[in-house]
């Protein structure tokens, strides 16, 4: 599941911040001047020019960093100011830098800078009270946010349900394992249609979609380039959008496939890749290739996926057509 982080960024410093590198955003390419090869070819991956940064201090004794350290791509950052979370975004991409944290934002009157940084995608505005938060959670009436914090899997659970804040992406790649091992089949016989509108049942859909590719196994193959990954590397991703999917669609087992979250599903889903109706991959003719996709999809374009179903053709067509 994913974890909630909670940015506090009221004061004039961070507001200044979050103007300069959030609102307005910071050049790709600039980015990647700072950067090692596998750190570039993630973000070559982002889907826009301009990238929405953020970053913390290590803070003493490295509280920060600690926190920090446990946070993962799509986790959900909830930025806070004045009482209220007024934005929402997702966790593409963390590294430490102190040379571009001190190009972006300078350095703090100690000399510590922001080093510990994040990337962020989705980005979109919500407006949630600081007492909802606190009543959820148990706290006390006056607290107020002062600090960066990652919540426990606990306590992002009841966010995330309770705040509606997950994106439907973010609710696809999790993975509940203490679902039962129910039957497909019998999943679907049992839901209603009210039940396909809910967070509990999308989770319950994709637990059990997940379970029938995985088979009882701890390592599997991503279905587009082939490598072999542990379980928990592979996301079960939708060949067809899942929102644009009629309900029988998002019950067909063949609506999905295992890709490694080592490139290979980000790339599908931005759509810079896609598959003809023979198993092909192909680059999107309908975007601008740069010579950094060129670099991230060298090893896939014009080879056949590595597991290919003619039950899927339908699905890969839509992806490549819409």
């Amino acid at each position: 599941m994913a974890k909630v982080i909670v940015q506090p960024c009221g004061d004039s410093e961070a507001k200044s911040n979050f103007v300069n590198t959030i609102e307005k955003k910071v050049s790709k390419e600039h980015v990647l001047s700072f950067l090692n090869e596998i750190q570039k070819n993630k973000l070559q991956t982002f889907p826009d020019a301009m990238v929405p940064i953020w970053g913390v201090t290590s803070g003493s004794n490295n509280i920060n960093k600690n926190k920090w350290d446990t946070i993962h791509n799509g986790d959900i950052v909830l930025l806070y100011k004045e009482n209220i979370f007024f934005q929402k975004a997702e966790i593409f991409q963390k590294f430490i830098s102190n040379e571009l944290a001190t190009d972006l934002w300078g350095k703090k009157k100690d000399g510590s800078t922001w080093e510990c940084i994040y990337i962020l995608n989705n980005l979109e505005k919500i407006n949630y009270k600081i007492e909802d938060y606190n009543s959820l959670l148990g706290y006390k009436e006056k607290f107020k946010v002062f600090g960066f914090n990652v919540h426990t899997k606990e306590q992002s659970k009841i966010l995330l349900e309770n705040f509606n804040i997950l994106s439907e992406q973010g609710i696809l790649n999790e993975v509940d394992t203490e679902e039962d091992n129910q039957t497909f089949e019998r999943l679907v016989l049992n839901s209603t249609s009210s039940e396909r509108n809910t967070l509990t049942y999308i989770r319950k859909e994709q637990a059990t979609l997940r379970k029938l590719l995985i088979n009882k196994r701890e390592n599997v193959e991503c279905y587009l380039c082939g490598e072999v990954f542990p379980k928990n590397s592979v996301s079960c991703a939708h060949i067809k959008p899942r929102k644009a999917c009629t309900d029988d669609e998002k019950c067909d087992p063949y609506v999905v496939m295992l890709a490694c979250r080592f490139g290979c599903d980000e790339l599908y889903e931005r759509k810079i890749i896609t598959v003809t109706d023979n198993g092909v991959i192909q680059l999107n003719k309908g975007i601008t290739i740069t010579p950094g996709i060129v670099k991230a999809t060298k090893d896939l374009v014009n080879k056949k996926c590595f597991k290919f179903e003619s039950k899927s053709i339908e699905y890969f067509r839509w992806h490549r057509n819409n």
